[in-house]
């Protein structure tokens, strides 16, 4: 039985992995660092976009109570019953939009404020009426300012795209300020017309004041929506908000013709005649154009959210395939990288293999094996690596064995020039 035994099969080779690794490991290092960047700014995106949505999700739950405290406030100036239920069914949207928002949008506070004042409004008319405007007047510039805090604390006011940033800028400061302030031009024109006729020519000095907080966020609301309409890549946003605009902008010039002074007399405008009266706008031709300015407005700022919100909505979408475009590069450059390990790990064992065919051929004797290296001849020296016999063969002596010189001469050792001058005598040819 043959003691040879098989060899067991030489590992794949440490240098020819180990650079495809090294390589492998310097090509996924920066495509990690970009992979992780990319990442990042896509959920600081998707993180704005939403708070933005909650936003407008916000403001639109305003919308109904401003036009319901514009309302109520009318209703008291002018003698009539406050509509109670529209104006606690806008307050309950409202408490809820704070209840889901509110906390995010940092809004608690102010809202409470809100509310406690507002359910501390006269429904009716009975007591002064300054006092009752100015009520009134105090619970809508809170309200006002809420609609700042919320543009600020969503983000809005800080949107990178132009037509996006007009739209908010819209519906969160020039609408809510100009449905308020014709309310209060039309109350104000009530007024005045109750007045006595001493006190008619500051009442023009009011009624002058409140027309210019009327039509200037009036006009800065037109020309903002003019503008995100012309910078829009959106084709539907125009065609949804142009017919919604022109009816507020004739809604608002019919305001302005029915608050229109009429010429002063010279004695009145000169002040020289004492008690003399005034012209003052037609009161009910002005109620009933800032119920109309009013609707119109209201109709705007919805459609306004709306699209406000749809524009937000594509672009946390837009932020989506960004994210599936990372996604797909990452997972390229990582089959690339196991495509490079995989062949260099399958041509470090295929090297492996031949090594082990060579060295199960040679231990059956199928092949010469090769010299191991304490095996190889050195250069001027006997050849190694022989039997016992030829090894000593080859061995360099100085002195062997007794060689019979003669009958009885006694054995001497014979030089080793002896010996090689005998070998042929001794060994034949």
């Amino acid at each position: 039985m043959s003691d040879r035994t098989t060899p067991a099969a030489p590992r794949p080779s440490a240098p020819g992995i180990t650079l495809p690794l090294v390589l492998a490991i310097a090509l996924l290092l920066p495509v990690a660092v970009l992979f992780t960047q990319v990442w990042r700014d896509v959920d600081g995106d998707r993180t704005t976009a939403a708070r933005e949505r909650d936003g407008v999700a916000y403001l639109q739950a305003l919308w109904p109570l401003t036009s319901a405290l514009a309302d109520a406030q009318s209703a008291v100036v002018t003698g009539r019953q406050v509509a109670r239920e529209s104006l606690d069914r806008a307050v309950g949207q409202a408490n809820s939009a704070d209840d889901r928002w509110g906390e995010a949008l940092r809004t608690r506070d102010r809202w409470a404020t809100i509310r406690t004042k507002i359910d501390a409004l006269p429904q009716r008319p009975g007591g002064s009426v300054p006092e009752t405007v100015s009520a009134y007047q105090e619970v809508t510039d809170l309200l006002l300012a809420l609609y700042g805090k919320v543009q600020d604390s969503s983000g809005m006011a800080r949107d990178p795209e132009e037509d996006s940033a007009m739209l908010q800028d819209v519906s969160a400061r020039d609408l809510p300020a100009a449905l308020i302030s014709a309310g209060r031009l039309a109350d104000a024109v009530q007024l005045a017309a109750a007045r006595p006729a001493a006190e008619q020519l500051s009442a023009v000095t009011e009624l002058t004041a409140a027309g210019l907080a009327t039509f200037q966020p009036a006009n800065d609301a037109v020309t903002d929506l003019q503008a995100a309409i012309d910078s829009t890549e959106n084709t539907n946003l125009g065609g949804n908000l142009l017919s919604r605009l022109d009816a507020y902008q004739r809604a608002m010039g019919g305001l302005a013709g029915a608050t229109t002074l009429p010429g002063l007399p010279g004695a009145a405008a000169t002040g020289q005649t004492r008690g003399a009266r005034v012209a003052l706008p037609d009161a009910a031709k002005v109620a009933t154009a800032r119920e109309t300015a009013q609707r119109a407005a209201a109709d705007l700022g919805t459609i306004v959210l709306a699209e406000l919100d749809s524009l937000i909505r594509d672009r946390a979408d837009h932020t989506g395939g960004r994210r599936w475009l990372a996604l797909g590069a990452a997972a390229l450059a990582v089959l690339l990288v196991a495509a490079v390990v995989t062949a260099a790990v399958l041509a470090a064992r295929r090297r492996a293999a031949r090594e082990r065919i060579a060295a199960v051929a040679a231990a059956a004797g199928l092949v010469d094996p090769a010299p191991r290296e304490e095996d190889r001849p050195v250069a001027g020296g006997p050849p190694t690596g022989l039997p016992g016999a030829d090894q000593r063969r080859w061995e360099p002596l100085d002195w062997v064995e007794p060689v019979p010189v003669g009958p009885g001469s006694n054995a001497h050792p014979a030089p080793a020039a002896a010996v090689r001058d005998n070998q042929p005598a001794r060994w034949g040819r």
